[in-house]
This record gives C-alpha cells, sequence and structure tokens, in this order.
C-alpha cells in the first residue's frame, strides 16, 4: 500500500489551484469574446442600414481621384430629383446639380448625407430647366 505524503496532497492542492485559475481565465475570455462579437454585429447592422432619402434631399458624390486635381473638391453635392424602387428592394436616386442632371442613377451606399450643410442654390434649383449631364462632366464643371 501507498501512503500519502505531504507532498503529493500539496501537488493535488496545486493542481486544482491551477485548475480552478484555468475555468477562470477561461470564462472571462469568453465574456469578452461575447462582448466583442455583440459590438462587432451592431457596427455591422448599423452599417447595414441603408438610410433612405426623399425628393429634394441633399446627397454627396465622392470625386474618385481620377476624377479631381489636388485643388478640386472631394464631394460633389447633388439634389435627390426622382426615386426608383425596384422589385429586388433596391432604390436607385437620380440626382441633379446645378450644372445639369447626371445621367446615372445611384443607391443609397454611394451617397453621403448633406441635409444639414448651407447649399441655397442647389436647393432653390428647378431640376425640370437643368440638361443631362455625366458625372464627370458635372465635376469639372463644379471647380
Amino acid at each position: 500500500m501507498k501512503s500519502h505524503d505531504a507532498s503529493s496532497c500539496i501537488d493535488i492542492d496545486h493542481g486544482s489551484v491551477r485548475f480552478d485559475r484555468h475555468k477562470r481565465i477561461r470564462a472571462e475570455a469568453e465574456d469578452t469574446y461575447l462582448k466583442t462579437i455583440s459590438k462587432r454585429q451592431k457596427i455591422f447592422d448599423d452599417a447595414m442600414k441603408q438610410p433612405k432619402y426623399n425628393m429634394g434631399d441633399l446627397v454627396g458624390l465622392k470625386i474618385d481621384k481620377v476624377d479631381r486635381t489636388n485643388t478640386t473638391p472631394k464631394i460633389l453635392p447633388c439634389k435627390v430629383v426622382s426615386i426608383q424602387s425596384s422589385s429586388d428592394e433596391n432604390v436607385t436616386y437620380k440626382l441633379c446639380t446645378i450644372q445639369g442632371i447626371l445621367s446615372n442613377r445611384y443607391t443609397a451606399p454611394d451617397l453621403l448625407d448633406l441635409n444639414k450643410c448651407g447649399f441655397e442654390d442647389l436647393r432653390s434649383i428647378d431640376s425640370t430647366l437643368l440638361p443631362t449631364i455625366t458625372f464627370i462632366q458635372a465635376c469639372k464643371e463644379y471647380v
């Protein structure tokens, strides 16, 4: 028969302490992981919510580096002149600038909300009198 000496009891105690510490660390890690997942899910959900624009709202289109020089603006201010919904729930917007109506339609992720900005000349413009122009033409004329 083996007798249990003091050293084997100490090992058992250390083992259970290590096991308890391991369980505690794993529980903390799991809590942290779940909180992180929750935060990331909220960020994703917020990003997937597409804003809805109405007729007359002011929006901005980003001007790509290839379509501008160092001194030209980075955003082209526009006004929503028509809204079209498709069968797959995609909403597209027809936009106008002070120079004309843009020939392409744009979706909500393409647009920046500029409703809180001034642009009184753009707000008051009658889009029915404007010619149709391309985005590049509008960018060049906006300088």
